[in-house]
């Protein structure tokens, strides 16, 4: 691609137009998969669940006939004194992978990118928290700043459950004694089986049941659960329905005598998966339903040519998932700067970043266990 034969786009992602279906191209089609940038996540978060404000940075060729790479992004006072741009990636989609065209894009296409993405903020840096390493959009990004007036900064470098047949073309998953003695004991209570959902259908009309097991859950009862919340419920159900429509989700349930007792909704191809959210029935704790259902997915994804990788999408401390998906996928928070300013700005996010560490792992030794 000859140099400058693209051009920048700053959209609303409440807005339909011509750069948003190109957005939504790119995504479905994208280098590297990451739902959460999808228009078909970002439309209904902004709209149900964010009160900052919201766009996408897409970036087109010059006659505008493909998108080549798209960032959603939100402004964010990520330290007492300075605002940032920050990419969409937190909660409800913590995985930070830039959307880049699988047929190429060009260092300064991305570089326009980047520079537009800090444009938006006072101080000139970017925040793309959750970013995996192993990636080629990585290495691409990492190409495209290395002679330009970016700094790249990586912070905050962690790691969590993964499943990945890339590798040596198969994966690895443990179950262990305790767990096949457990699910044994499920067996001897009734008949146990995992249904999957892929039909539009079938998922609009057993999401109900997950959104019900969730709220019966720890997490109905803090007020965390997604049905919690009419606004957060609001956003599941378009979210799910928007996905259904593109083929890009399932749900799978782990039943007992036709009573769903765990289900998890898993999002993305059948080749790169996305573990989104889980709920289980806490009568049945003792049995570990959450766990033998994610067992019982792997396992089927080892028999599934078509699989590659699996997301956890899981907090580092999450004991479930660790014991039964070794495998690991780092990833870290990338600060990319421009100017003096930035440059404090950078390192203020660093010390907001150690504060928070230090008070997360003060909480950890109060309470004597860990968290997320």
């Amino acid at each position: 691609m000859k140099q400058n034969a693209f051009e920048a786009h700053v959209i609303s992602p409440l807005k339909d137009g011509a750069i948003k279906e190109k957005w939504r191209t790119l995504a479905a089609n994208a280098l590297e998969p990451n739902p959460f940038y999808s228009p078909e996540f970002v439309e209904p978060y902004a709209k149900h669940l964010l009160s900052d404000e919201t766009c996408v940075v897409v970036v087109t060729s010059t006659d505008r006939q493909k998108a080549l790479a798209a960032l959603p992004l939100r402004k964010m006072r990520s330290t007492l004194l300075f605002q940032t741009t920050q990419a969409l990636a937190g909660q409800y989609g913590p995985l930070g992978t830039i959307l880049l065209s699988k047929d190429g894009v060009s260092s300064e296409a991305l570089q326009k990118l980047i520079e537009t993405a800090c444009d938006l903020s006072p101080s000139n840096t970017l925040v793309i928290p959750f970013h995996p390493t192993h990636t080629k959009s990585l290495q691409l990004l990492e190409k495209a700043l290395e002679d330009s007036p970016f700094t790249l900064n990586y912070q905050a470098e962690e790691e969590r459950g993964y499943q990945d047949t890339t590798q040596s073309g198969h994966t690895t998953f443990h179950a262990g004694k305790n767990l096949k003695a457990r699910r044994k004991k499920l067996e001897r209570l009734g008949e146990l089986h995992m249904q999957t959902y892929r039909q539009s259908d079938a998922i609009l009309a057993h999401l109900p049941d997950f959104l019900d097991l969730e709220e019966r859950s720890w997490k109905g009862l803090e007020g965390t659960a997604l049905a919690s919340q009419s606004h957060s419920r609001k956003f599941v159900e378009e979210f799910v329905e928007a996905l259904t429509e593109a083929n890009q989700i399932r749900i799978h349930t782990l039943v007992l005598d036709e009573m769903p007792i765990a289900s998890m909704i898993l999002l993305g191809a059948e080749s790169h998966q996305f573990a989104w959210k889980t709920a289980f029935d806490e009568s049945y704790a003792r049995y570990s339903p959450g766990r033998i259902l994610l067992w019982l997915i792997a396992e089927q994804n080892e028999s599934n040519p078509q699989f590659r990788k699996m997301d956890s999408l899981a907090s580092p401390e999450n004991q479930m998932v660790n014991a039964t998906l070794p495998d690991r996928m780092p990833y870290v928070q990338i600060a990319i700067s421009k100017g003096p300013i930035s440059t404090v700005a950078t390192s203020a996010l660093q010390q907001t970043d150690a504060l928070k560490e230090h008070a997360k792992q003060t909480v950890k030794r109060l309470l004597g266990r860990k968290i997320s």
